[in-house]
């Protein structure tokens, strides 16, 4: 999406716009957008909004305060942060000390520690057209809570949807995650990815909570009719490898390969992310790294395979066991039968139950993945069930303007944001 971010590097307060200038009415209702980072495609809640944001919306003001992660790739942002800025990039240490310590006393910079420059924010959102009445507030974890509060206080206090589509802690209390159980509690509504999530929030107050899933703008309008020959198994995204000591989706894998292998000898497995250097030598003999790809390739690669394998296990004592990758979406609505390891009490294992039969299935050890697979080889027809179930799972419940539709009806609903939805 092209950008029209505010550069941090400026000295004077940057000037807030509205996504694609659209022009303004009352009945746009343009609201705010409190999320960490941009919009880039380098993780799943930045791609995931970027889904949602993208093509016919409404207009809104993006507020973040962290350019590593997910870049300045977002249209109408204010970047609320202070490591970009001049004095940053001097090269000596005291001179950038001292430079930045004037800037702060001329009242330049964002952030004095955790306090906001609350001037400055009230200053930059004064300038817009037409200054939104409503928000809508991404939040994982208690950093961002600590970030978003002011945020939203230094805005005006407006009412807000809380968005919570993972949780990066083992669950939220006022002892652990104080900031973040206010956030929650202030909301006038909050929207979570997963079941798992709507009964942690509930649990500490929330007033009103609805769920919401994941969503995909793929299709199988590109695939070819029919099981493939070779067997193609795709696997894509991030592994989680530093969040858990095992894997049980990759070990099991690994172990299942060779038997693959050996009855099907022109099995192919495709990878596509950043972790394709961390799968185990077995695999990695046979892997086919596509390395990070764009969506129209990424959509294209799913409806050329066959099956698609998660190649992550979150454990259900981990903080993990929140997580619903996007990448389900995806396997779905290019009507790929899904193999997992999944473990009760995980937000993946709840998902992947819900789903049509044939659509999912949970493997536990090395022989049930070439159970599965074989069942699907030997069967064409029960794979073509599956597909189209799956297809039809996503078409339902997981096109982007009907998930689009559940969040801005949420802001309407809980927060008086006008009633004009464009999608």
């Amino acid at each position: 999406m092209a950008s029209t971010v505010s550069s941090v590097s400026d000295v004077s307060s940057p000037t807030p716009t509205i996504h694609g200038g659209i022009p303004l009415r009352e009945d746009d209702a343009p609201f705010y957008l409190i999320y960490r980072t941009g919009l880039g495609a380098t993780d799943g809640t930045s791609i995931y909004l970027a889904k949602l944001l993208g093509g016919a919306h409404r207009p809104f003001v993006h507020v973040m305060w962290d350019a590593v992660e997910g870049g300045m790739d977002s249209p109408g942002a204010t970047v609320v942060t202070d490591d970009l800025a001049p004095w940053g990039f001097l090269p000596f240490r005291r001179p950038a000390h001292l430079a930045a310590g004037l800037c702060r006393h001329l009242g330049l910079r964002w952030w004095d520690g955790a306090r906001l420059n609350r001037p400055r924010m009230q200053r930059a959102v004064g300038r817009l057209p037409m200054r939104p009445k409503a928000a809508w507030i991404v939040c994982m974890m208690e950093s961002d809570a600590e970030k978003i509060i002011p945020l939203w206080e230094a805005l005006g206090e407006p009412p807000f949807v809380l968005h919570v589509m993972d949780i990066f802690h083992d669950g939220v209390s006022e002892e652990a995650t104080p900031r973040f159980v206010d956030l929650i509690r202030r909301a006038s509504h909050v929207i979570c990815i997963s079941e798992e999530i709507a009964r942690e929030v509930r649990r500490v107050g929330a007033r009103s909570v609805s769920l919401v899933l994941c969503a995909s703008s793929f299709s199988t309008a590109r695939r070819h009719p029919g099981f493939a020959r070779p067997l193609r198994v795709v696997l894509s995204g991030a592994l989680w490898n530093i969040c858990y000591s095992r894997n049980a989706a990759v070990e099991h894998l690994a172990a299942a390969w060779p038997l693959i292998k050996a009855r099907w000898s022109d099995a192919e497995l495709h990878y596509t992310g950043s972790s394709g250097g961390d799968f185990p030598a077995v695999l990695r003999r046979d892997l086919r790294d596509h390395g990070l790809l764009g969506t129209e390739d990424y959509e294209q690669l799913l409806n050329t395979c066959d099956l698609a394998y998660l190649p992550v296990s979150h454990p259900g004592n981990s903080f993990a066991r929140f997580s619903l990758p996007s990448r389900l979406a995806d396997y779905l609505a290019c009507g790929l039968p899904i193999l997992a390891a999944t473990e009760p009490g995980t937000a993946v294992h709840s998902f992947l139950q819900s789903l049509p039969d044939g659509c999912a299935t949970n493997v536990r050890c090395a022989d049930e993945v070439v159970s599965a697979i074989s069942g699907f080889v030997t069967s064409p027809e029960r794979w073509e069930t599956a597909s189209l179930a799956a297809a039809a799972f996503a078409r339902e419940n997981l096109a982007v303007d009907a998930v689009r539709s559940q969040v801005v009806g949420a802001l309407h609903q809980y927060c008086g944001a006008g009633a004009r939805v464009n999608s």
